[in-house]
């Protein structure tokens, strides 16, 4: 995490890290690879930290800022990401989480980051729903579409707004899911959805 903080401030101050020298690449990506985990998850440290998608989207913004994907297996990440997709639309820090903000904007950080938000979240993977925007009758007596994760996504992301936002449903506001979750529909392409 450190690592990944110092490279984007460096990146965000325009340094020449674009294109750094070969062994601080090299570097950078074996303390990335020395942090992965199992399943392609990643942690702050080879060993005895947590592990989660705050981590592994790190890794994601790290490979990224060094045009680097070498210490990611792509298909494992978003496994792992798929994994952490929760009954109520969000994203989870781990499977079996409930979605929240902050994991929410990682996951799909990290998917986009990656290129793949586009393929993840369209694939018709989604809830079954019988609301009369999404009914088509020529499904017969099955009339309910199937609606994408992208779409429980942006719902969930919208429904957390009350006066300002919130990280998960039935708690207090506070201004740090301002970025958390309008950062995650801003990737959404839907950031326009809420009131400013």
């Amino acid at each position: 995490l450190v690592l990944y903080v110092n490279m984007q401030c460096q990146f965000n101050l325009q340094y020449e890290i674009c294109a750094p020298p070969y062994h601080t690449k090299k570097w950078t990506m074996s303390i990335s690879i020395q942090s992965k985990c199992t399943y392609d998850s990643f942690q702050s440290i080879p060993l005895g930290s947590e592990n989660d998608l705050r981590f592994l989207y790190c890794a994601c913004a790290i490979s990224h800022i060094l045009d680097d994907w070498s210490g990611i297996n792509k298909d494992m990440a978003v496994s792992y990401i798929r994994s952490c997709r929760s009954w109520d639309g969000g994203i989870g820090l781990i499977e079996g989480q409930e979605g929240h903000g902050g994991s929410t904007f990682c996951g799909v950080a990290a998917l986009s980051l990656m290129g793949e938000l586009d393929d993840v979240l369209d694939d018709g993977d989604g809830d079954i729903d019988d609301d009369d925007d999404i009914v088509d009758a020529s499904l017969g007596p099955y009339r309910c579409k199937r609606i994408s994760w992208r779409h429980e996504l942006i719902r969930w992301c919208v429904s957390r707004q009350i006066s300002g936002m919130q990280g998960r449903p039935n708690k207090v506001e506070d201004t740090c899911y301002s970025y958390w979750v309008g950062g995650a529909l801003k990737i959404l392409k839907c950031d326009h959805l809420l009131d400013h």
